[in-house]
């Protein structure tokens, strides 16, 4: 029984640090049941092996690149969604693949080559991050994971770069920061999210008011599919209409195994700039955002509870009492934070009517904004349920979607008799509106995967009413698939690969 692997998010190192957030949320929550807690494992008992699969890919591929291993097939088949943690916490997981595969670069062909698409399913697996539940099984094939780690290629050009998908977030910026540049995409998963993952998902980075999503970051894909490599074309733009890079980016993987991404290449900042803002109430920071001409690098607006929460785990308790002093005699201690850094030069632009708190808060934010998922790893194994959902709207609707979302989620835990809280913040900022995420955490004692179900539906709901889109930069996977346009689904439907896809 391979009861060593993790369901939760990274390695728990860095648990600690969160513990004084984690408690602040649980006392807002306001539970009185006694809870047992839970190791953050997969409990799942010694998984059946395919002969008749083993004895084909043994076959295929040299012995080093296959892998029938529970570990293994375990790590792969799953992502970090809230509905998967939840349904291994409650012992209920998904069948995961028959088997891992690792080819490289040589032995790719051979493997696609040799499969029936009919009978089998490649399911292309980076750092397995995803929260929308894009490795969640299909029915009718045989699945296989295929792994990216292989896929490992640096070629440096004129003013771009050839990596391959394989690379981490970090490993990749490693190796442009050694030539003193930067790729310009910095997700939260970025330590564990590989490139491939990226473009797969169509991804965006915390720094994209300067650099934009992936779809700006890169002129080209290397791909293959089932009738082999699609044509290699490394170029600043063209105009042929439904192009290869249209065709991957977001596709998460059912149109494809992406094996290489050429990325524009940017100088890495000198030095950033970090400054935190309080606004007497989130409503104020939206309008005073909206009326900015020049944004940072990284704008984060978080609204009244998010800000209570921040506040709570980020100070020691003698420095707390005196910074909420000084909030307190300007007006703000119960209102909305505001986290900027800029890379290079001081802020382009102070928000107006805002009161300066100091570089403290942002530069602490900053050193820890690839752990901060760590938060929710704490809360899973209190049997608590966190999630996040985000949209983006105009600047005109983002405060009525805040509110509409906060209604519908009080409205829900009543009739669903569940405790919960939900807080919001906003980021990604464009000049005609932001992306707005939502992260709440819900509990009851019975049906916990019904509440889970029904409190996502709520929120998404309310996104639809509103005319949002369904989701920023996560991509549908299966969990948003009901909730995108029928008709857009089939053409999008028209693309898939039919190895790659349940299709």
């Amino acid at each position: 029984m391979p009861n060593s692997v993790s369901a939760l998010y990274g390695s728990g190192n860095d648990e600690q640090e969160y513990v004084a957030k984690a408690e602040s949320i649980e006392k807002l929550m306001m539970i009185s049941e006694e809870r047992q807690k839970w190791d953050g494992t997969y409990r799942i008992k010694s998984l059946p092996r395919n002969d008749k699969l083993i004895k084909l890919l043994r076959g295929i591929l040299p012995e080093n690149q296959i892998s029938f291993d529970d570990e293994d097939r375990i790590s792969c088949s799953y992502g970090k969604s809230s509905i998967e943690i939840l349904a291994a916490m409650l012992g209920r997981p998904t069948d995961p693949v028959e088997a891992v595969v690792y080819p490289d670069y040589a032995t790719i062909e051979n493997l696609i080559r040799g499969l029936d698409p009919k009978k089998y399913q490649l399911v292309p697996v980076g750092g397995a991050t995803c929260v929308t539940g894009a490795l969640a099984p299909s029915r009718g094939k045989i699945r296989i994971a295929v792994s990216t780690r292989n896929f490992r290629r640096v070629d440096f050009r004129e003013n771009y770069v050839i990596l391959g998908s394989g690379y981490t977030g970090k490993e990749a910026e490693t190796i442009l920061n050694e030539n003193g540049l930067t790729i310009g995409n910095f997700p939260e998963s970025f330590e564990h999210s590989t490139l491939g993952g990226w473009v797969a998902t169509k991804a965006i980075g915390q720094e994209s008011n300067q650099y934009g999503g992936i779809e700006n970051l890169i002129i080209g894909i290397r791909m293959i599919g089932s009738d082999g490599y699609f044509r290699e074309e490394f170029v600043p733009r063209n105009s042929e209409g439904l192009d290869l890079n249209a065709i991957a980016i977001g596709a998460e993987g059912k149109t494809g195994l992406i094996t290489d991404i050429a990325f524009k290449r940017y100088r890495k900042p000198a030095r950033t700039f970090y400054g935190t803002y309080f606004f007497r109430n989130y409503e104020e920071g939206i309008k005073s955002l909206s009326k900015m001409k020049f944004y940072s690098s990284i704008m984060r607006l978080s609204d009244e509870v998010e800000t209570l929460v921040a506040l709570d785990g980020e100070f020691g308790s003698p420095l707390k009492k005196i910074y909420e002093n000084y909030l307190r005699a300007r007006g703000v201690r119960h209102g909305s934070i505001l986290i900027v850094s800029n890379n290079n030069a001081e802020m382009p632009e102070v928000p107006r009517r805002a009161v300066y708190g100091g570089k403290y808060p942002a530069k602490k934010w900053h050193k820890g904004r690839y752990t901060r998922p760590v938060l929710g790893n704490i809360l899973w194994k209190n049997v608590l349920i966190p999630d996040t959902l985000e949209t983006s709207t105009t600047w005109s609707n983002l405060y009525s979607v805040h509110t509409a979302v906060r209604q519908r989620f009080s409205d829900e835990m009543q009739q669903e008799q569940a405790h919960g809280i939900i807080m919001s913040h906003i980021s990604h900022i464009y000049t005609t509106g932001a992306c707005i995420y939502f992260t709440f955490v819900i509990w009851r004692k019975e049906n916990q995967m019904q509440l889970l179900e029904n409190t996502r539906d709520a929120i998404i709901d309310e996104f639809v009413k509103k005319g949002c889109a369904v989701s920023h930069h996560h991509g549908p996977g299966k969990y948003l698939e009901k909730y995108l346009d029928s008709n857009l689904s089939e053409i999008r439907r028209r693309t898939y690969d039919p190895l790659f896809s349940d299709i």
